[in-house]
């Protein structure tokens, strides 16, 4: 599964206000995103293969998205197996394991590989905890921590 625009921008404290339809646009056609946040501040973000690339120079010939930004951290986890992932909390109204029913249509499967130790699985499930929220992203795929390891979900 691939995560939206939207989605990555939040999970890098990046709330888009108005303008969805074209940040969808200029995301498809690969183009930088310049916005300007509840500061008045300017900024450039690029979406690129899931990755955020950020730069605080404005560009005059863009017309600005408006924003809300807040300081999120990421939280690196490591596999059982070595690899090292990079994840942010992707923002959530309501947590699928308050119901059975709702926790089966947005668990998928795992992902091998993925295999967590325990003290990274309560590294990773006290930083959804903080953030509110039952899915993280690499910024290419959304996770949950299902039993020791990664599962794929649909928020």
């Amino acid at each position: 599964m691939t995560v939206n625009a939207s989605l990555v921008l939040q999970a890098h404290g990046i709330y888009v206000l108005t303008g969805q339809r074209r940040l969808a646009a200029l995301v498809e056609l690969g183009q930088p995103l310049q916005m300007i946040d509840q500061d008045g501040r300017e900024f450039v973000v690029h979406l690129k293969s899931g990755k955020l690339i950020y730069s605080e120079e404005a560009m005059d010939h863009l017309q600005s998205i408006p924003v809300r930004r807040t300081l999120i951290d990421p939280l690196t986890i490591t596999t059982t197996d070595g690899r090292k992932l990079e994840l942010r909390p992707i923002p959530m109204d309501r947590m699928p394991s308050d119901d059975p029913a709702e926790w089966r249509s947005f668990v998928g499967i795992q992902v091998p590989g993925t295999e967590l130790n325990e003290i990274e699985q309560r590294r990773l499930q006290k930083y959804m905890k903080l953030h509110k929220t039952e899915a993280v992203t690499d910024g290419t795929s959304l996770y949950t921590l299902a039993g020791d390891r990664l599962a794929f979900c649909t928020p």
